[in-house]
């Protein structure tokens, strides 16, 4: 027996076959990554959370100084969120209600203060996709999208 007859033959498989490995490996995966600005009333927000939701799937990322990527998006038309309310719970959890000078308090308390100066209260129809009127477009690859809320 000779050694060629012990190797495996070559695998052939029709183009179209090959078509949808092709898109994968070229990372045409109907996902984007989303960058823009967040604002209230014409000012960077400054400190938050957008969410992108597209069927069940949601992607979510920080505002930080009214900036945010949003990486791993679903393609195509997106309902978008954006909520501030966690700044405000995490700064309580971390102990801002506490009164203590600035001698005494320590890196907790002094991080929950941080986070209290950055909270804003937005109107709570932002927090949900479905009530919030905002939406994006996504590109597979970037999109650049800026979301400007009202207080009123």
């Amino acid at each position: 027996m000779s050694l060629n007859a012990l190797l495996p033959r070559p695998c052939r498989l029709p183009f179209g076959a090959l078509l949808p490995l092709l898109l994968l490996a070229t990372g045409c995966s109907g996902r984007g990554t989303v960058t823009g600005k967040v604002s209230l009333d014409g000012k960077p927000l400054p400190a938050g959370t957008i969410i992108f939701q597209s069927g069940k799937r949601a992607v979510s990322a920080e505002i930080k100084d009214g900036d945010f990527t949003a990486t791993g998006v679903p393609a195509g038309d997106v309902k978008v969120a954006v909520e501030t309310g966690s700044i405000k719970a995490k700064a309580e959890m971390l102990g801002a209600g506490v009164k203590m000078t600035d001698k005494e308090a320590g890196p907790q308390a002094q991080k929950a203060k941080e986070l209290l100066a950055k909270y804003l209260h937005i109107p709570e129809r932002y927090a949900d996709p479905n009530k919030s009127g905002l939406t994006a477009k996504v590109n597979s690859g970037s999109t650049q999208q800026n979301f400007d809320l009202k207080s009123k």
